[in-house]
């Protein structure tokens, strides 16, 4: 086997640990803030509540900011549209915390406070969403490295057996590296587009669960495929290592 092709491959191998970002895919959103704001010392205690989950969710967000601005793998487009989402819900929970803070009396936080998890909805839509599009853009990017290898190794096999030599099951290592290739980039393809659209008012409404719970599953699919033809790339390293 050839240095460029070892080299290659090796690159391959290194950049095919493949771990779709999907952690807080799943989250719970978690407490919702008190909706009935007694008087006196209960009172304050809802209020603060009501604060503590807006700074939990503005924390939340700036992750999510750091992970989107520092991601190798995400497009330009997906970029722009995620800190686009985030920097709003940002801005909106922002402007709605001196709102809170200003409350004097529990009708106010009543109407004020569920605003905070409805409006916004951050952990059950803006983290996978984020979650999912990054980890989307990263299996583009792994399809691309393994269509790649899939030349350089169909050229050694091709070498290998115009020298004489037994290349075994290579060829359908090859063949089932490539099938499996296709369908993760078909799985991972549509994620980001399904999911960024998503505002608020969907998940109220119901709309945008399944279609998250559907992007997620497709891309745990995606992952795992690719993990496969990984595995499938090395086994055929091995096999031309040894013909």
């Amino acid at each position: 086997m050839n240095t460029r092709f070892r080299t290659s491959l090796s690159a391959l191998v290194v950049a095919g640990a493949l771990a779709v970002p999907l952690a807080g895919v799943a989250a719970a959103e978690g407490d919702a803030p008190p909706t009935e704001a007694p008087a006196g010392a209960r009172f304050d205690e809802a209020k603060a509540r009501c604060l503590a989950a807006i700074d939990e969710r503005l924390a939340t967000l700036a992750d999510l900011e750091g992970k989107v601005t520092s991601h190798e793998h995400v497009t330009d487009a997906h970029r722009a549209a995620l800190l686009a989402e985030v920097t709003a819900a940002s801005a909106g929970l922002s402007d709605l915390r001196p709102q809170i803070e200003a409350a004097a009396d529990a009708a106010t936080l009543r109407e004020l406070c569920p605003k905070i998890v409805f409006d916004y909805r951050v952990y059950v839509l803006e983290v996978p969403t984020v979650h999912l599009t990054l980890g989307a853009d990263k299996a583009d990017f792994v399809v691309g490295r393994l269509t790649d290898a899939s030349t350089l190794l169909a050229d050694a096999i091709a070498a290998a057996q115009a020298a004489g030599k037994d290349v075994g099951d290579a060829p359908a290592l090859l063949a089932d590296l490539d099938a499996k290739v296709a369908q993760a980039d078909d799985l991972a393809a549509p994620v980001a587009d399904a999911v960024i659209p998503l505002v608020p008012a969907d998940w109220n409404g119901g709309v945008a669960e399944p279609i998250v719970e559907g992007a997620r599953n497709d891309l745990v699919q995606a992952r795992d495929l690719l993990r496969g033809a990984i595995a499938n790339a090395r086994q055929i390293v091995e096999i031309l290592g040894t013909a």
